[in-house]
């Protein structure tokens, strides 16, 4: 029996998450989330990270958000022509209005809105998550300035101090791993209150 040439199979589309790896350097994503205080108030963290390290390029607190703070926040995020190829991932919120998103057209940035698929925008799903299992749930807001405070605070430990497995378990400030010395001691550092500590090896405190 012969057989006809063989039909090659079709190539599959590219996932998402295999453009978003490809492309991970002009990536950046923006997001809300919303931490009550003492009072039962509300407030909210906006933020823009990084896809590529992982990095908080922006954040800021606000009681009442609006288009025009959003824009103002966009500026500060992308200055000049910093938004220049960029690309911007977002979900369907309300105040990323279309003024919003012309203004982000106008500096240069291609923007990829979702409405309800959280997965497509996982990176700044991902900081949400960790930020409330290694803060937020773990303290009690007072009033918006502390609220400020304790954001600062955590983006320093995120970049300084917190490992993470997408980038090898290094953090996205690139921190040296330490190698120790003869006789060296492993001291721990306490960080965000005491919540989570560094460890380093330091040859002042050997035996």
């Amino acid at each position: 029996m012969t057989l006809g040439p063989r039909t090659p199979k079709p190539i599959s589309n590219q996932t998402w998450a295999t453009f978003l790896r490809n492309h991970a350097p002009e990536f950046s994503a923006m997001d809300f989330f919303t931490i009550y205080d003492i009072f039962f108030r509300r407030h909210y963290v906006f933020f823009i990270l990084d896809h590529q390290y992982r990095k908080i390029r922006h954040f800021a607190v606000t009681a009442q958000p609006t288009g025009a703070w959003v824009l103002q926040q966009l500026r500060e995020a992308f200055p000049y022509d910093a938004g220049q190829g960029r690309r911007l991932t977002c979900d369907s919120d309300p105040l990323f209005s279309n003024h919003v998103r012309n203004f982000i057209a106008d500096v240069g940035i291609k923007l990829y809105q979702f409405r309800g698929q959280p997965w497509m925008n996982g990176h700044a799903e991902r900081f949400v998550g960790a930020a409330r299992h290694d803060l937020f749930n773990h303290v009690i807001v007072l009033d918006e300035s502390h609220l400020r405070r304790l954001m600062t605070a955590y983006v320093s430990y995120y970049h300084d101090d917190r490992a993470h497995l997408s980038l090898g378990k290094g953090t996205p400030a690139n921190r040296d791993v330490e190698k120790p010395a003869p006789g060296a001691k492993l001291i721990a550092e306490p960080r965000l209150g005491g919540l989570h500590q560094r460890f380093r090896w330091s040859e002042n405190d050997a035996a």
